[in-house]
């Protein structure tokens, strides 16, 4: 598998789907949040394998029996 750390957009869910350990999220709102990302991902590029590891780590907990699980649990919820 990949272990790659992300540079998603600070917008919905993506800052709770992304650990803080692997992500470096940006403002979608600001002219140059992307560019200002990539450049920290590059001042950090000793930081960047540490990063993909967390992002795997968390991508990993996502089994579907985990998700099935969770959305059953909703669903008994609104029933």
């Amino acid at each position: 598998m990949l272990r790659k750390a992300c540079i998603p957009p600070n917008i919905g869910s993506l800052p709770e789907t992304f650990a803080a350990a692997g992500a470096l999220l940006y403002d979608a709102k600001k002219n140059d949040g992307f560019l200002d990302s990539v450049r920290a991902a590059i001042a950090r590029k000793s930081d960047l394998e540490r990063m993909g590891a967390a992002n795997l780590a968390r991508a990993q907990e996502w089994s579907w029996e985990r998700v099935a699980a969770q959305t059953r649990a909703v669903y008994e919820e609104c029933l």
